[in-house]
C-alpha cells in the first residue's frame, strides 16, 4: 500500500478510470463476449441492462467456464445466475479515491471495478492494469 499512498492526495477514481467502457448486455452470446475481448484486447467487461445500469461483470475465466459448461451460443441472460449479481458486485464512484481501488484489488483479488453513479449507471471502469500503469509512470518520472 506504500506505493499507493504517493498518489493518495492527488488522484480520484475519475482521474484514472477508463471512460469509454466496452460492455455487453444480457441478449449477447458467450461467443460475442469472447469476440469483444479479443477485438479490444481486454480481459473482461461489465454487463449492463438496456438503460446502462451495471447488473454483473464477466471476465476471461468466467467466459471460458461458461463456454465449457453451456456452450458458446448461450445468451448471457441464461448465465447471470452464475456471475456476480448486483448485490455482490463491488463498485466505486468517480469521487472515490485511487487508494480505495488499490485496496479493493488487494483484498478481493478481482481484476476490474465498475464505476457507477448513485443509480447504478455505468460511468467508467478501473482495472488492475490501470493501477500498474500508474506505478510504471510514476517510476519513469523518477528516473
Amino acid at each position: 500500500m506504500a506505493a499507493a499512498k504517493k498518489f493518495a492526495p492527488i488522484l480520484t477514481i475519475e482521474d484514472i478510470m477508463v471512460k469509454e467502457v466496452i460492455r455487453v448486455t444480457p441478449d449477447k452470446k458467450i461467443s460475442d463476449v469472447a469476440k469483444l475481448m479479443i477485438k479490444h484486447l481486454i480481459s473482461g467487461m461489465p454487463i449492463t441492462d438496456n438503460m446502462d445500469r451495471v447488473i454483473s461483470i464477466i471476465g476471461e475465466g468466467d467466459t471460458l467456464r461458461l463456454a465449457a459448461e453451456l456452450g458458446l451460443e448461450t445468451h448471457l441472460s441464461h448465465c447471470l445466475d452464475r456471475l456476480p449479481s448486483t448485490a455482490n458486485l463491488i463498485t466505486l464512484t468517480k469521487q472515490d479515491k485511487f487508494t480505495d481501488a488499490y485496496a479493493i484489488f488487494l483484498k478481493h483479488k478481482i481484476h476490474r471495478i465498475p464505476i457507477v453513479d448513485s443509480n447504478g449507471f455505468l460511468k467508467g471502469l478501473v482495472t488492475r492494469s490501470t493501477i500498474l500503469q500508474l506505478f510504471v509512470e510514476a517510476q519513469r518520472q523518477k528516473a
